[in-house]
Formats: structure tokens, C-alpha cells, sequence
């Protein structure tokens, strides 16, 4: 006679218990690895007061105090309508 194995309560929870801790395990094996820590976006002139028709050159500078860096993206938000951006250039970048 075939009786059908129905697990217990205690069997349910021990089940439970067992993939949270494999979950809680790679979470933390995962969550170990060297993440990048965060850099500095500043400019130069970092301010200034300038007339209509001016030309000013914006430096656009990153760094990171404990990290070798190779790359860097970033958004530049200005009103259109009191800046323009007459060229880009990447003098200096690697």
C-alpha cells in the first residue's frame, strides 16, 4: 500500500527556513563584492557672473579620492534659454 508522503509543519517551516538562509547567503555572497564608490562631478569656473554675449569656457571635471576610474557619465541641466553650448571638446580626457 502506497501512502502518500504529506510533509509536516515542522518539515514546511525547516523547508522555509533552509531557502532563506541559501537566499540570505547569496544575497551576502553577491552583495560582498568591491562595489564603486562614488565620485566627484565639479566644474571650473564652479561660479561667476558673466554679460549676454560672453564666451565662457566650463571645465568639466571628475574625481574619485580612493578609486582608479575609466569612465564617467553625467546630465548638464541649464536653462536653453540663457546658455548655449558653442562646442565640446574632450582636451585632456584619456
Amino acid at each position: 500500500m502506497n501512502i502518500p508522503l504529506i510533509p509536516t509543519n515542522r518539515e514546511r517551516i525547516a523547508t522555509k527556513i533552509l531557502f532563506v538562509a541559501i537566499g540570505v547567503f547569496i544575497f551576502v555572497a553577491i552583495g560582498g563584492a568591491k562595489t564603486a564608490s562614488a565620485a566627484s562631478l565639479y566644474f571650473s569656473p564652479s561660479s561667476g557672473s558673466y554679460a549676454a554675449g560672453f564666451s565662457l569656457t566650463l571645465n568639466v571635471y571628475v574625481s574619485s579620492s580612493d578609486q582608479a576610474m575609466n569612465a564617467a557619465s553625467g546630465v548638464i541641466f541649464f536653462p536653453n534659454d540663457k546658455l548655449e553650448v558653442a562646442s565640446l571638446s574632450k582636451t585632456g580626457s584619456i
